[in-house]
């Protein structure tokens, strides 16, 4: 079928939330396809040797050129009509989440999407851009579940502004009382820089 997995958050800890008001880990899936397609049967896996750990449920649909978003907490007691959750959690630093389809008895599984990641930083996705363009991935600075994947960064104006290097005698470290060498930044934007 025409399905990605779009996109990844696998560490939230300021981004959306979900049904229950939580933030949380979760996958994105896109139907590049021309009419609405129901994952039923489908699984979603968060590792390679478990295959088949989390099996969509029948009315699970993504609407033709749409998104479905499952929330990938481990707490598959809060799904609600069209918004699943799965009973599993993804590893917030090095991960790997795919799209699996049970082919039955000897024939297996065949792996249909997947995604991995290493060292994602916190409150970033993991994402295709264009949506559905496979193997074009990217780190995105913005979360959007649901949404298109947006590929732009904020505007950026911190700069370096003043460098005390051999600082002997002009201020002193409030912390320990000694004089270290020390710089300055300037955000010359208008609004507040997480520099984390």
């Amino acid at each position: 079928p025409p399905v990605w997995i779009n996109e990844v958050l696998p560490a939230n800890a300021s981004g959306p939330r979900d049904n229950a008001g939580e933030r949380e880990p979760y996958v994105e899936i896109f139907n590049a396809g021309d009419s609405p397609l129901d994952l039923g049967g489908l699984y979603l896996a968060n590792h390679p040797t478990n295959r088949l750990a989390w099996s969509f449920p029948l009315g699970s649909v993504v609407p033709a050129g749409g998104f479905l978003t499952v929330w990938a907490d481990g707490e598959p007691g809060e799904s609600a009509p069209g918004i699943p959750h799965a009973s599993f959690r993804l590893s917030a630093t090095n991960g790997w989440v795919a799209l699996v389809r049970d082919d039955g008895g000897a024939a297996g599984t065949t792996v249909l999407d997947y995604l991995s990641w290493r060292s994602l930083p916190t409150d970033r996705s993991l994402g295709l851009v264009p949506d559905g363009l496979a193997r074009n991935v990217q780190t995105l600075f913005y979360a959007t579940p649901g949404g298109t994947n947006d590929a732009s960064f904020p505007d950026f104006r911190v700069t370096i502004n003043e460098v005390m290097a051999q600082n002997s005698t002009t201020l002193v470290d409030p912390a320990d009382g000694q004089y270290e060498d020390w710089f300055e930044l300037y955000n010359g934007g208008t609004e507040t820089v997480d520099l984390a």
